[in-house]
Formats: C-alpha cells, structure tokens, sequence
C-alpha cells in the first residue's frame, strides 16, 4: 500500500468532456479523481501545454507540486511547458523506446509511476 494522504488525483484527457465523465463514471472510477477536464469545444487549435495549463489555474495549484502521468511524448512536453514533472507509462500508445527518448521516467503501469513519484 502506498501513503498518498494529501494527494489529489485529476483526469486531463484531450478528450471531450461529457464522454470522459460518462466514461469514468460507468467504469466506477470516478470517485479516485478530485476533477475530470476534459475538452469543452471542438477540437483543433487547443495545445494539450494550454489545457494543462488551465487545468491547474483553475485550482490554484503550483506546477512545481505536480507531477503529470501520460503515456504520450505530448504530455510530458505538456508538463515541462507549465513546470510540472511527468512520469511516462508505457501502454501501447507509444514505443518504450519513444517515451525513453523523451528524457523523463519511464513506468510499465500506473503503480509503477506511482512508486517513481512517492520515491
């Protein structure tokens, strides 16, 4: 088990909003995140850097405590833009081998990322 007391989980998908909160709600995952954003207007012309950026705005949070897990070259290069840390996971999206080249840690899974953050 690990101590995450004080820890806030979001969900940032570049994804529509309605259908990442039907989503999340239905696969009963919901309760784990303190906030869902997901995109509120059409798509094209949005940076995932912006969206990041207006995500954590809107709580107040400092990009210097927050540490970003994705499984694309982008999010990582989402956080850097705004001064977050990331944690990749290798999940298929992308090759290992890609998201090592990024220059950030690589995970295996979500726990795996986990255990790089608490570190």
């Amino acid at each position: 088990d690990r101590d995450v007391t004080g820890v806030q989980t979001c969900a940032l998908p570049i994804w529509f909003h309605r259908e990442l909160v039907s989503l999340v709600t239905e696969l009963g995952l919901a309760d784990y995140f303190s906030r869902m954003d997901g995109l509120r207007r059409t798509p094209g012309g949005d940076s995932k850097a912006a969206h990041l950026a207006d995500h954590l705005a809107a709580q107040a949070l400092d990009p210097r405590r927050v540490v970003v897990i994705g499984d694309v070259a982008d999010d990582a290069i989402a956080a850097e833009h705004v001064g977050a840390r990331s944690v990749l996971v290798s999940t298929g999206m992308m090759s290992r081998k890609s998201l090592q080249e990024v220059g950030v840690p690589v995970a295996s899974s979500i726990p795996e990322a986990l255990d790089l953050i608490i570190e």
